[in-house]
């Protein structure tokens, strides 16, 4: 199997047409995807309440641009249709549109599907086991997909490289852990922050055990341990966390037995009873530290992809493989401060809590603001933003690529100077390639974008501020969104229950309470007609088309880490199918041999 270093776009890949670019190549391509970031920066770096309070469109989009949501003889469904095409790269639709719509906005489209790295996924030419309904317990069709790819990928790299014991993190519900386990014989040790998917995925193993226990050939030790992974656990730590676990978990590990299916004059019997424990897998005498072994992970939540790799390095890992995800959890060497409504009640402290690496080893609050310790003390116990709240302070480029951050994590592109922030990094985890298939989810997200907006409006008029808050109403299932009025209603009712004192609140209540419902509705109909809803798909799509650059960045960042670092050779590609996984890049770093 012959896997490229990576696939750049056709306008950075080397001149022969191998996947084989030199690292200053690599570099140069990381460059043009800051410079392009930054010079659109301003598709994504405004306050999304306010857009018509603050006159967003006008200030985002060039002249040249705005006339394309002027057409009345085009319905706003037409519009809709349009942009969502071309969020998708439907090259038919750009064609269509040629010469009606700015040559400079279409170049724009064109080149923020063509600047990110290439998605379609690398033909692999290596054996995968079936994924049938009793190993597959529990996947939707997009996990199968996803492990069934990756899990096959795994083992057969892991096998090459003399690697039999893997450790999962991020484990989850043992999906990939127990397919590389019981499918391809490798022993795995599966780690998760939750204890719910890690109870849960005991559970499912116990299950699958039982299930397959006539089918299963020679099936590899599968075991699992709760733990909150950081920037300071090695793979030692995590092996004696294991066995200290499993030494205090004998008597759960009984119970867990079906002891009405145990013989009864067996059930006292420990050599027995000790014999069933491991037909389960409930306890193993494996040495995880013999031999060699690899860290794993299928779409590792933010700081830990870093983490991963950081572990692979500073340890005796012989491989790393690890495809991420979750991008607005990564950290930067600049610390986020967020408006109240940037963050849902519950997010935040998930949030500070996954943001697992902040500062050096050994920063301080007083010398660091960007440290965990001053990160949480940027937060009032009601979840804004304090008043008080620390300057960030960058670190130096040599502080951001060592330790200190989830992105930049390579010298090269922290030389670079992005500074991301969590608009961009939450942008990166947008998947616009799905849009047209999703049937009218997209053109409905775009309706409830404006609401908000035309909410934050009416608040502006009546109040005479624009409020940074958050608006906690009852949800409502795709494809039932209420009137206007009844939104607003709802939106103004939960306003006034979480602020009765600000100094807005009774302003706002006088001014709903005294419209009509058909008041509400005509102000709704009558900002459909001047273009809003337009207006708002079109900067919502050009803000969403920014996203494949900003994750292209931050994965070529990753493989960069890994070139500058020297110990191995590094591999950057597409496995998954891009619109059923749209995070389909896996990262691989594989030392040399001493």
């Amino acid at each position: 199997m012959e896997l490229p270093k990576i696939i750049l776009p056709a306008a950075y890949a080397p001149a022969s047409g191998r996947h084989d670019p030199s690292k200053e190549q690599v570099v140069a391509y990381a460059a043009a995807l800051a410079a392009f970031i930054e010079k659109n920066q301003q598709f994504y770096n405004f306050h999304a309440v306010d857009f018509f309070v603050d006159g967003t469109f006008e200030d985002v989009c060039p002249e040249a641009w705005r006339g394309v949501v002027d057409n009345a003889a085009e319905s706003e469904e037409t519009f809709l249709g349009h942009v969502i095409e071309l969020a998708s790269n439907v090259q038919s639709k750009l064609d269509e549109l040629e010469s009606a719509w700015p040559a400079s906005l279409l170049d724009f489209i064109r080149t923020s599907h063509s600047i990110g790295l290439p998605r379609d996924p690398h033909p692999l030419s290596i054996p995968r086991h079936e994924i049938d309904k009793n190993i597959g317990l529990g996947m939707t069709p997009k996990k199968v997909h996803e492990v069934s790819h990756l899990a096959a990928f795994i083992s057969h790299v892991a096998r090459s490289a003399g690697v039999a014991n893997l450790v999962d993190l991020g484990a989850g519900q043992g999906y990939l852990s127990s397919v590389l386990a019981l499918k391809y014989g490798h022993n795995v040790l599966g780690v998760d922050t939750d204890p719910i998917q890690t109870n849960g995925a005991t559970r499912r193993r116990a299950t699958l055990f039982k299930r397959l226990r006539h089918k299963l050939e020679d099936p590899g030790h599968l075991v699992y341990l709760n733990r909150h992974i950081t920037a300071q656990d090695t793979f030692d730590g995590l092996v004696r966390a294991h066995a200290e676990a499993e030494a205090a978990a004998v008597d759960a590990d009984n119970a867990a037995l079906n002891h009405d299916e145990i013989p009864e004059n067996l059930r006292n019997n420990e050599r027995y009873m000790a014999h069933q424990r491991k037909r389960l897998r409930q306890t193993t005498d494996l040495d995880w530290t013999e031999g060699k072994w690899g860290l794993i992970g299928l779409h590792t939540c933010g700081d830990l992809s870093p983490i991963t790799l950081r572990m692979w390095r500073d340890s005796t890992a012989a491989l790393v493989i690890n495809v991420g995800c979750c991008y607005n959890h990564i950290s930067e060497p600049y610390e986020d401060k967020f408006e109240e409504d940037m963050l849902a009640p519950g997010t935040r402290d998930k949030f500070l809590k996954t943001r697992i690496i902040n500062a050096p080893r050994g920063a301080t609050t007083e010398t660091d603001p960007s440290s965990a310790a001053a990160a949480s003390a940027m937060w009032t116990t009601d979840g804004a933003a304090a008043a008080a709240a620390p300057t960030p302070m960058p670190l130096a480029p040599d502080a951001a690529c060592s330790g200190a951050a989830g992105f930049p994590m390579s010298s090269a592109v922290a030389a670079l100077d992005v500074h991301l922030g969590w608009t961009a990094r939450m942008l990166a985890c947008q998947s616009t390639c799905r849009w047209s298939t999703q049937g009218d989810a997209a053109a409905e997200a775009f309706r409830r974008h404006l609401y908000r907006a035309l909410l934050q409006q009416w608040i502006h008029a009546a109040a005479g501020t624009s409020p940074v808050v958050a608006v906690h109403t009852a949800k409502t299932r795709r494809g039932h969104l209420p009137p206007f009025s009844v939104y607003a209603r709802g939106a103004v009712e939960a306003l006034a229950r979480d602020h009765p004192d600000a100094e807005w609140t009774a302003a706002l209540v006088e001014k709903t309470g005294m419209a009509t419902d058909a008041e509400l509705d005509a102000f709704h109909d009558e900002s459909v007609k001047q273009g809003a809803l337009k207006k708002i798909a079109l900067v919502w799509t050009l803000r969403a088309l920014m996203a494949e650059a900003i994750e292209s960045l931050i994965l070529v960042d990753r493989y960069l880490w890994i070139v500058e670092d020297g110990r191995g050779d590094a591999v950057l590609f597409p496995l998954f199918d891009h619109v059923d996984s749209p995070r389909n890049c896996v990262i691989l770093g594989i030392k040399r041999e001493e």
